[in-house]
């Protein structure tokens, strides 16, 4: 389903824990976590979840600077069968990671990387109502969101304060912002594909 592709998977932790001891232990004891959630949520892109840029000339783009490519927008949702708590996360499927919180487009064929894309966010509604955006790296402690965007391995929430809340229908308007770096790095003498996707991913907390 390409950037619209989404998991769904029970998170188990495995914590491996050692009985105090002067002498040297017998055994260990491996402890498995996790929970199953009643609630669903599917999440879904407008626009099939596709940006094509076309075919873009070499010499319309900078030799020593990036260039700034056309902005697509499109409509994020999340509908859920009840209200649940939950973040999305954001994963580059073409990592490379050249640039701070954008996801990469593949490399070219002499290895140096093309460019990268942003999923800027504004505009979000939970159940209709007007909720702010905040980041966690863990889902436990989280912080106002200063990016306004998805960002790869990051977790972003949407509620009030200083925590996601439960919900059922999440909306948000979503600007795809791409860039392609100099093309002094590239083999411009060959067509080089642009060639870029990120799996945004329901995460339940």
């Amino acid at each position: 389903m390409g950037a619209s592709m989404h998991k769904r998977s029970l998170a188990l932790s495995l914590l491996i824990s050692l009985a105090p001891s002067t002498f040297a232990a017998s055994s260990v004891d491996l402890s498995v976590q996790g929970a199953i959630t009643p609630s669903a949520c599917t999440p879904s892109l407008s626009e099939g979840g596709v940006v094509d840029y076309g075919k873009i000339a070499a010499r319309d783009l900078n030799y020593s600077t990036i260039t700034y490519l056309q902005k697509f927008n499109m409509d994020f949702a999340v509908n859920c069968d009840a209200p649940a708590l939950f973040a999305i996360r954001g994963e580059d499927n073409r990592p490379q990671n050249f640039s701070a919180g954008g996801f990469g487009f593949a490399r070219a064929s002499n290895d140096e990387p093309v460019g990268a894309f942003y999923l800027f966010i504004s505009n979000y509604l939970a159940d209709g109502v007007p909720v702010t955006a905040m980041s966690s790296s863990d889902g436990q402690f989280w912080t106002p969101l200063v990016f306004f965007a998805f960002e790869p391995d990051v977790l972003t929430g949407f509620g009030h304060g200083n925590a996601p809340i439960p919900t059922t229908d999440l909306s948000v308007s979503l600007s795809i912002e791409g860039v392609v770096y100099q093309t002094s790095w590239l083999p411009i003498h060959e067509e080089i594909p642009i060639d870029g996707s990120a799996t945004l991913e329901v995460r339940y907390l």
